[in-house]
């Protein structure tokens, strides 16, 4: 069994990999604090491997590293983004500029369809990647959250609230509701317009793939049909887990 990890910048998700089968372990915002989450596996057994992406700090890496070595004597193996793995093939000149999270997921996303894809990861921030159907990753984009957007807009005006309201409307008539149906319809419609040039410069029949924590707030005014995925880069880990196609670890 393999401990499959998805370190970001606000939670840790986990999985398990046990007979090449997937299983989903659980999601919890750590608040770069690790024991929120560490506890949870204390009644865990004991796997064979730890593999890990992670876009957190060197801290908190340090400190789930130095849990896993203390409790279950295991490294934490980390996937950095190489020249190839797992039929995909990096489009960046030079991968360590590549996101770790942004390659697995594209892993992951390929291994699925085996067809171009659009991956959109809705986390902090928001990043879009393609593949073509010959597994060629061809670059991405990377733009604000909608979270980080209203965060944005209340640190750097002197009155603008930060933004609460659950309503989402086209015609806002309040301040708080404006900001915040401002922010989510913007980042959908942003979606919607990137993805879909994305998709039609890889032929038109690019699978669109929708994962990360702001997916489920985004998916509901989106225009363009996705998949969502939450777990798309613990499917990426599982893949590279497996040994298909190789890969860079730490």
């Amino acid at each position: 069994m393999i401990l499959l990890l998805d370190i970001g910048n606000t939670r840790i998700k986990w999985g398990w990999l046990q007979a090449g089968l997937l299983r989903p372990g659980g999601a919890v915002a750590h608040g770069r604090h690790p024991q929120r989450v560490l506890a949870d596996w204390t009644q865990a057994p004991r796997p064979q491997r730890v593999l890990a992406v992670s876009v957190a700090t060197q801290q908190l890496n340090g400190a789930v590293t130095a849990w896993l070595k203390r409790h279950w004597n295991l490294d934490m193996q980390l996937v950095r983004p190489s020249a190839a793995a797992a039929g995909v093939r990096c489009g960046y000149a030079n991968p360590d500029q590549l996101g770790a999270d942004r390659w697995v997921a594209a892993i992951g996303a390929y291994a699925l369809s085996r067809t171009a894809v659009c991956v959109v990861d809705c986390g902090s921030a928001l990043t879009l990647d393609a593949v073509d159907a010959e597994g060629q990753h061809r670059g991405g984009l990377i733009a604000p959250g909608w979270q980080l957007m209203r965060e944005s807009l209340h640190r750097g005006t002197a009155r603008l609230p930060l933004a609460g309201a659950d309503a989402v409307q086209l015609f806002a008539t309040d301040t708080d509701s404006a900001i915040a149906s401002g922010t989510l319809l913007g980042a959908a419609a942003m979606i919607d317009q990137l993805a879909g040039r994305m998709a039609a410069e890889l032929g038109g029949s690019a699978t669109l793939w929708l994962t990360g924590g702001g997916a489920p707030a985004l998916q509901p005014y989106l225009r363009l049909e996705f998949r969502h995925e939450p777990d798309l880069v613990l499917q990426g880990l599982a893949v590279l887990a497996a040994g298909i196609g190789g890969g860079r670890l730490d």
